[in-house]
């Protein structure tokens, strides 16, 4: 009983946040929904953002040159594969890296 509330709760929670989750697979359609793709989109947002605040402290406060460098290289080169066709997020990491270069 306890499990089904859960369920139905998790179920609740998802509607209202405009996500719909399927567990059923569908062999007509390869393509996910547009609702799909915009509750991903979300997400990768909002993941994006915690990112941006998790890093942003560490690069302002980086006294090792050296280390500086090597990370601001591999964002450089994050962003190049973003660019490149590698974006399915709507283009929220490559905002969110180049944020942290700006910074």
């Amino acid at each position: 009983s306890s499990s089904m509330d859960t369920n139905n709760k998790s179920k609740s929670n998802d509607k209202k946040q405009g996500l719909t989750i399927s567990t059923a697979s569908s062999s007509s359609s390869s393509s996910p929904s547009p609702s799909t793709v915009q509750g991903l989109n979300i997400m990768c947002v909002e993941l994006c953002q915690g990112l941006y605040i998790s890093t942003r402290p560490f690069l302002l406060h980086q006294n090792d040159i050296d280390s500086l460098c090597q990370t601001v290289s591999a964002l450089k080169e994050e962003i190049e594969v973003q660019q490149a066709g590698g974006d399915t997020t709507g283009g929220a990491v490559e905002s969110t890296l180049l944020r942290l270069l700006q910074d």
